[in-house]
Protein backbone atom coordinates (compact mmCIF):
# COMPACT_ATOMS: atom_id res chain seq x y z
CA UNK A 1 0.00 0.00 0.00
CA UNK A 2 1.32 3.36 -0.59
CA UNK A 3 1.30 6.25 1.62
CA UNK A 4 0.92 9.75 0.60
CA UNK A 5 3.48 11.85 1.76
CA UNK A 6 3.22 14.44 4.26
CA UNK A 7 5.55 17.41 3.68
CA UNK A 8 6.87 19.61 6.79
CA UNK A 9 8.63 22.43 7.55
CA UNK A 10 10.45 22.73 10.43
CA UNK A 11 11.84 26.50 11.07
CA UNK A 12 13.91 25.56 14.43
CA UNK A 13 17.25 26.87 14.67
CA UNK A 14 18.64 24.70 17.66
CA UNK A 15 20.15 21.81 16.11
CA UNK A 16 19.78 19.35 19.03
CA UNK A 17 15.65 20.19 18.87
CA UNK A 18 15.72 19.66 15.26
CA UNK A 19 17.14 16.18 15.50
CA UNK A 20 15.33 15.31 18.00
CA UNK A 21 12.39 16.27 15.66
CA UNK A 22 13.64 14.25 12.98
CA UNK A 23 14.28 11.13 15.07
CA UNK A 24 10.40 11.59 16.43
CA UNK A 25 9.01 11.77 12.96
CA UNK A 26 11.23 8.46 11.97
CA UNK A 27 10.03 6.66 15.00
CA UNK A 28 6.32 7.43 14.09
CA UNK A 29 4.91 4.70 11.96
CA UNK A 30 4.36 4.33 8.55
CA UNK A 31 3.50 7.04 7.60
CA UNK A 32 6.30 8.87 5.10
CA UNK A 33 7.24 12.07 6.57
CA UNK A 34 8.95 14.27 4.23
CA UNK A 35 10.91 16.93 6.67
CA UNK A 36 12.61 20.01 5.37
CA UNK A 37 14.32 21.97 8.36
CA UNK A 38 15.33 25.67 7.91
CA UNK A 39 17.03 27.84 11.11
CA UNK A 40 15.41 31.61 10.05
CA UNK A 41 11.92 32.76 9.25
CA UNK A 42 13.15 34.22 5.97
CA UNK A 43 14.60 31.22 4.69
CA UNK A 44 11.26 29.60 5.73
CA UNK A 45 8.97 32.34 3.39
CA UNK A 46 11.20 31.52 0.66
CA UNK A 47 11.00 27.45 0.65
CA UNK A 48 7.68 28.17 0.67
CA UNK A 49 7.32 30.21 -2.03
CA UNK A 50 9.12 27.16 -3.68
CA UNK A 51 7.47 23.98 -2.41
CA UNK A 52 4.35 23.37 -0.96
CA UNK A 53 4.03 22.21 2.56
CA UNK A 54 1.31 20.13 4.62
CA UNK A 55 2.33 22.13 8.13
CA UNK A 56 4.93 24.37 9.16
CA UNK A 57 6.41 23.83 12.90
CA UNK A 58 7.31 26.71 14.18
CA UNK A 59 10.26 28.09 17.10
CA UNK A 60 8.50 31.64 17.92
CA UNK A 61 12.52 32.56 19.14
CA UNK A 62 14.65 32.52 15.54
CA UNK A 63 18.13 34.79 14.69
CA UNK A 64 15.73 37.11 12.14
CA UNK A 65 12.59 37.22 14.51
CA UNK A 66 11.06 36.47 18.07
CA UNK A 67 8.09 35.67 19.86
CA UNK A 68 4.91 36.23 18.62
CA UNK A 69 6.01 38.74 15.56
CA UNK A 70 7.58 35.18 14.03
CA UNK A 71 3.71 33.90 13.51
CA UNK A 72 2.45 37.16 12.21
CA UNK A 73 5.15 37.59 9.80
CA UNK A 74 4.86 34.51 8.24
CA UNK A 75 1.46 34.05 7.94
CA UNK A 76 1.53 37.26 6.25
CA UNK A 77 3.91 35.94 3.60
CA UNK A 78 2.44 31.97 3.60
CA UNK A 79 -1.46 32.63 4.44
CA UNK A 80 -2.76 29.40 3.62
CA UNK A 81 0.09 26.76 5.50
CA UNK A 82 -1.17 25.74 9.30
CA UNK A 83 1.01 26.06 11.61
CA UNK A 84 2.16 24.60 14.68
CA UNK A 85 3.69 26.61 17.79
CA UNK A 86 6.55 25.22 19.13
CA UNK A 87 8.45 26.51 22.52
CA UNK A 88 9.76 25.75 25.96
CA UNK A 89 7.17 27.26 28.17
CA UNK A 90 4.07 25.93 28.95
CA UNK A 91 2.00 28.71 29.60
CA UNK A 92 -2.10 28.88 28.97
CA UNK A 93 -1.97 32.34 28.05
CA UNK A 94 1.04 32.41 25.67
CA UNK A 95 -1.07 28.93 23.76
CA UNK A 96 -4.21 31.12 23.36
CA UNK A 97 -2.36 34.54 21.81
CA UNK A 98 -0.59 31.87 19.34
CA UNK A 99 -3.97 30.83 18.30
CA UNK A 100 -5.23 34.17 18.06
CA UNK A 101 -2.18 35.22 15.91
CA UNK A 102 -3.23 32.29 13.23
CA UNK A 103 -1.66 29.34 14.73
CA UNK A 104 -3.40 26.03 14.64
CA UNK A 105 -1.79 24.39 18.10
CA UNK A 106 1.12 25.14 20.34
CA UNK A 107 3.50 22.31 21.69
CA UNK A 108 5.70 22.67 24.37
CA UNK A 109 9.26 20.92 23.63
CA UNK A 110 10.23 19.45 27.10
CA UNK A 111 6.88 18.03 26.89
CA UNK A 112 6.40 16.42 23.22
CA UNK A 113 5.88 12.62 22.60
CA UNK A 114 5.47 10.61 19.66
CA UNK A 115 1.36 10.34 19.69
CA UNK A 116 1.46 14.05 21.01
CA UNK A 117 3.95 15.26 17.90
CA UNK A 118 1.79 13.48 15.32
CA UNK A 119 -1.78 13.90 16.97
CA UNK A 120 -1.02 17.82 16.50
CA UNK A 121 0.22 18.04 13.23
CA UNK A 122 -2.43 15.84 11.79
CA UNK A 123 -4.94 18.10 13.53
CA UNK A 124 -3.76 21.26 12.19
CA UNK A 125 -3.59 19.93 8.92
CA UNK A 126 -6.91 18.80 8.94
CA UNK A 127 -8.11 22.21 10.64
CA UNK A 128 -6.11 24.14 7.93
CA UNK A 129 -7.87 21.70 5.37
CA UNK A 130 -11.23 22.41 7.25
CA UNK A 131 -10.70 26.22 6.34
CA UNK A 132 -9.40 26.27 2.42
CA UNK A 133 -13.23 23.86 2.44
CA UNK A 134 -14.57 26.25 4.45
CA UNK A 135 -13.32 29.36 2.59
CA UNK A 136 -14.54 27.08 -0.86
CA UNK A 137 -17.67 26.54 0.46
CA UNK A 138 -18.96 30.04 1.02
CA UNK A 139 -17.94 31.00 -2.49
CA UNK A 140 -19.89 27.59 -3.68
CA UNK A 141 -22.85 28.94 -1.33
CA UNK A 142 -23.16 32.20 -2.92
CA UNK A 143 -23.18 31.15 -6.45
CA UNK A 144 -25.89 28.93 -5.35
CA UNK A 145 -27.67 31.65 -4.15
CA UNK A 146 -27.37 33.54 -7.13
CA UNK A 147 -28.57 30.38 -8.84
CA UNK A 148 -31.34 29.58 -6.92
CA UNK A 149 -29.67 25.56 -6.60
CA UNK A 150 -28.89 22.87 -4.46
CA UNK A 151 -30.00 25.02 -1.45
CA UNK A 152 -30.78 21.92 0.58
CA UNK A 153 -27.44 20.09 0.13
CA UNK A 154 -24.94 23.46 1.13
CA UNK A 155 -27.11 23.99 3.91
CA UNK A 156 -26.63 21.14 5.45
CA UNK A 157 -22.60 21.09 4.56
CA UNK A 158 -21.93 24.44 5.52
CA UNK A 159 -24.14 23.74 9.35
CA UNK A 160 -21.87 21.01 9.30
CA UNK A 161 -18.25 22.91 8.83
CA UNK A 162 -19.44 26.00 10.88
CA UNK A 163 -20.27 23.92 14.06
CA UNK A 164 -17.05 22.37 14.15
CA UNK A 165 -14.98 26.04 13.21
CA UNK A 166 -17.14 27.48 16.63
CA UNK A 167 -14.46 25.35 18.23
CA UNK A 168 -11.80 27.25 18.44
CA UNK A 169 -13.51 30.71 19.01
CA UNK A 170 -15.41 28.74 22.01
CA UNK A 171 -11.87 27.16 23.28
CA UNK A 172 -10.62 30.44 23.87
CA UNK A 173 -13.29 32.15 25.62
CA UNK A 174 -12.95 28.89 28.05
CA UNK A 175 -9.38 29.58 28.62
CA UNK A 176 -9.83 33.52 29.10
CA UNK A 177 -13.24 32.64 31.27
CA UNK A 178 -10.68 29.95 33.65
CA UNK A 179 -7.88 32.81 33.92
CA UNK A 180 -10.07 35.61 34.96
CA UNK A 181 -11.65 33.42 37.24
CA UNK A 182 -8.99 31.01 38.70
CA UNK A 183 -6.14 34.33 38.88
CA UNK A 184 -8.41 37.27 39.44
CA UNK A 185 -5.95 38.36 42.12
CA UNK A 186 -2.87 37.69 40.49
CA UNK A 187 -4.20 39.99 37.04
CA UNK A 188 -3.25 43.41 36.58
CA UNK A 189 -6.44 45.63 35.17
CA UNK A 190 -4.46 45.22 31.93
CA UNK A 191 -4.04 41.82 31.60
CA UNK A 192 -7.79 41.54 32.52
CA UNK A 193 -8.77 43.85 29.94
CA UNK A 194 -6.38 42.15 27.50
CA UNK A 195 -8.69 38.72 28.23
CA UNK A 196 -11.70 40.40 28.29
CA UNK A 197 -10.97 41.88 24.54
CA UNK A 198 -9.58 37.41 23.67
CA UNK A 199 -13.28 37.03 24.65
CA UNK A 200 -14.99 40.04 22.71
CA UNK A 201 -13.24 38.94 19.31
CA UNK A 202 -14.03 35.17 19.76
CA UNK A 203 -18.05 36.23 20.25
CA UNK A 204 -17.78 38.68 17.18
CA UNK A 205 -16.17 35.55 15.31
CA UNK A 206 -18.97 33.29 16.39
CA UNK A 207 -21.83 36.01 15.96
CA UNK A 208 -20.38 36.30 12.08
CA UNK A 209 -20.53 32.55 11.68
CA UNK A 210 -24.25 32.24 12.74
CA UNK A 211 -24.81 35.55 10.93
CA UNK A 212 -23.92 33.07 7.86
CA UNK A 213 -26.05 30.45 8.71
CA UNK A 214 -29.35 32.74 9.42
CA UNK A 215 -28.60 34.16 5.55
CA UNK A 216 -28.14 31.09 4.29
CA UNK A 217 -31.25 29.54 6.46
CA UNK A 218 -33.52 33.07 5.28
CA UNK A 219 -32.41 32.57 1.74
CA UNK A 220 -33.92 28.89 1.71
CA UNK A 221 -37.38 29.69 3.25
CA UNK A 222 -37.84 32.45 0.94
CA UNK A 223 -37.40 35.32 3.08
CA UNK A 224 -34.34 36.72 0.75
CA UNK A 225 -34.83 37.78 -2.96
CA UNK A 226 -32.78 38.63 -5.41
CA UNK A 227 -33.00 40.96 -7.55
CA UNK A 228 -30.71 42.03 -9.83
CA UNK A 229 -30.42 45.68 -10.82
CA UNK A 230 -28.68 47.53 -13.58
CA UNK A 231 -26.54 50.55 -12.62
CA UNK A 232 -24.13 52.95 -14.69
CA UNK A 233 -21.37 53.62 -13.05
CA UNK A 234 -19.56 57.49 -13.90
CA UNK A 235 -16.25 57.84 -13.85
Amino acid sequence: MTHIPVHILLLEDSPSDADLMRQVFVRSGKTAWNLVCTERLSQAIVRCQEQMFDVVLLDLNLPDSDGFETIATFREAVPSVPIVVLTTIDDDDLAMQAMAKGAQDYLVKGQITIQLLIRSVRYAIERGRFLERLKNSEQSILRSLEQEQDLDLLKSSFISMASHELRSPITMIRICTELLQNHQHELSAEKSSEYFDHMKAAIKQITGLLDEVLLLSSAESGGLRFKPVSEAVCK
